[in-house]
C-alpha cells in the first residue's frame, strides 16, 4: 500500500515499443530514457526491429509506439520528448 500522497510505482511506469535499428535506435532509446528520467518516470521498452510487422517503411523508423498506435518517428531533441 502506497503512503498518502505518493503514486504506486506502477503508476509511473510506462511500456513502449521502440522500432528500428542500429544507431538511430540507440540514440532513440537513450533520449527516451532521458526524458522519462527528467519527468520522473520508468520507462520499459520493447525493441523491434521488424518494422514491417507495424506497418513501418524503414524511413519512418526509428519509431515509438504506445498500445500498437504510432506516438511519433524520428529523432526528436530529449526537450521535444518531455514536452
Amino acid at each position: 500500500m502506497s503512503a498518502p500522497g505518493k503514486q504506486s510505482s506502477d503508476a509511473l511506469r510506462q511500456q513502449l515499443t521502440l522500432v528500428g535499428s542500429g544507431e538511430p535506435l540507440l540514440r532513440l532509446q537513450k533520449r527516451m530514457g532521458c526524458a522519462a528520467a527528467g519527468l520522473g518516470l520508468t520507462l520499459n521498452f520493447d525493441v523491434r526491429r521488424d518494422h514491417e510487422a507495424f506497418g513501418l517503411a524503414y524511413a519512418d523508423t526509428p519509431a515509438v509506439l504506445l498500445g500498437g498506435q504510432l506516438v511519433f518517428s524520428g529523432l526528436p531533441r530529449t526537450e521535444t520528448i518531455e514536452a
